[in-house]
């Protein structure tokens, strides 16, 4: 009689030269301090199939393998949890809005943004009212706002009202979050907001002050923001920890804003403000060109080179780390569907001020972004570019059914090159450093742990 044969998940990432497995799929891992282990041998030679095995003479080892997905016996396990995470994701009974309430509009003239500023319809009492209805319409259990832009508190007023009516609806869960620059973030504001579910925001501060000041003016004067936006940043991380909010900082980069001196000097400046306060994260990425999409240009010495980009933000993150700073990125990988596009999502959408509906933030400007319109009824008119951002990919590129990111991506990693190349494309930057990025997390886990 043969006996029963198991094989290895698909979503666990081995650290050959660290003794260390780590799955994708649920973030837990495991290290080996016997070279003598079963599973062990199995990682170093990717086993194909292999029996249950025991260890010092049980089988408690495998069990627990077993139960955590890290031996299966056979990929429809992995494929039903990727799925049902899939149904969960599309649920109907939660809804998610990217609102853009002052449109394009904005009190800043970043030198590689993408957007066209002088779209500056604001949001009113009408627009109040359509959403208002349209949020009824769908039934939902659960909302979540996103303020976008432009610059969002160029009509703060818009939101403060808006969050107040959703906040008095009967039976719906709400959650609000931002992306401003943080200039006219006042303390007086954001308590406001706060006291209305808005507790969550995405402030950009892109490195020293005078680097800040060129990549991010004042628009028209030319004035530097940089100044303001701390002093904002420094009054709100004075209140006590009885107010809840998160505070994600941004920093984008080039070759010329991140050397090794001025990310040492920005870093040591983020430590000395707001230390280990964990409402405070951060997350870095590389100036690229966003601007192509939306047919603008930026200066080619403003973005950060290509070969580059991936190698100084790891260095970032890391020297982030190594002063305890909370670094937003690895938390971005945990859990299944963590690196999908939010524009694939069934029941999310991006509303402008003139209640036309997109999906995506980035290609703003393309035809194929707009999908419908929020009529004066608060229906939603559907065109016929809505089905290509909702259909299912998942498996589409046969390279998924093995991939270990398959869990967090699900096939949708963006949804606009799925649209445009005809088939789902791959975060690359997180294939290509598997090992590398496996092993973070596990350092991440543990001084999460260590730190309860």
């Amino acid at each position: 009689m043969i006996s029963d044969t198991y094989i290895l998940s698909s979503t666990v990432s081995f650290i050959k030269n660290k003794y260390k497995a780590y799955n994708w799929i649920n973030g837990e891992y495991v290290e080996f301090n016997n070279d003598k282990h079963p599973f062990l041998d199995i990682l170093i030679n990717q086993t194909k199939k292999f029996p249950k095995f025991k260890y010092e003479g049980n089988y408690d080892d495998f069990e627990w393998l077993l139960e955590k997905n890290f031996i299966v016996k056979n990929m429809d396990i992995i494929k039903k949890i990727v799925k049902d995470s899939i149904s969960k994701r599309d649920s109907l009974n939660e809804l998610t809005l990217i609102l853009l309430p002052a449109d394009n509009a904005c009190n800043l003239d970043c030198v590689y943004c993408y957007e066209d500023h002088t779209l500056k319809r604001y949001m009113g009492d009408e627009e109040n009212e359509k959403l208002l209805k349209f949020i009824k319409n769908k039934n939902i259990d659960k909302i979540t706002i996103e303020w976008f832009g432009g610059e969002p508190m160029l009509n703060k007023n818009f939101i403060l009202k808006l969050c107040s009516d959703i906040k008095n609806m009967k039976n719906i869960e709400f959650t609000s979050s931002m992306t401003t620059n943080g200039y006219l973030l006042d303390i007086d504001t954001f308590k406001k907001f706060v006291d209305l579910n808005l507790n969550s925001f995405q402030i950009t501060i892109d490195g020293l002050e005078d680097d800040h000041n060129k990549l991010r003016p004042l628009s028209n004067t030319n004035k530097g923001s940089y100044k303001l936006i701390l002093d904002n940043l420094i009054k709100i991380s004075l209140l006590p920890n009885s107010f809840k909010f998160k505070i994600m900082i941004r920093v984008n980069f080039n070759n010329n804003s991140a050397t090794k001196s001025k990310r040492e000097k920005v870093l040591l400046k983020f430590y000395k403000l707001f230390g280990d306060d964990k409402r405070f994260s951060y997350i870095f990425r590389p100036i690229g060109d966003y601007a192509s999409s939306n047919n603008k240009k930026v200066e080619d010495e403003i973005l950060c080179l290509h070969d580059s980009q991936n190698s100084i933000q790891k260095l970032y993150e890391n020297e982030a780390i190594s002063l305890g700073l909370n670094v937003a990125e690895f938390g971005m990988y945990f859990g299944n569907g963590s690196a999908v596009c939010y524009a694939g999502k069934k029941n999310h959408f991006v509303i402008d001020s003139n209640m036309k509906v997109k999906k995506c933030t980035v290609a703003l400007d393309d035809p194929i972004n707009m999908v419908g319109i929020i009529d004066r009824n608060g229906d939603f008119m559907k065109n016929k570019n809505y089905i290509l951002w909702i259909q299912d990919d998942l498996y589409r590129n046969i390279n998924c059914s093995s991939c270990f990111f398959i869990s967090q991506c699900q096939s949708n990693n963006c949804k606009l090159k799925t649209i445009k190349n005809f088939m789902p494309t791959c975060p690359s930057e997180i294939i290509a450093n598997e090992e590398q990025i496996s092993n973070q997390l596990i350092e991440y886990i543990q001084k999460y742990e260590e730190n309860k």
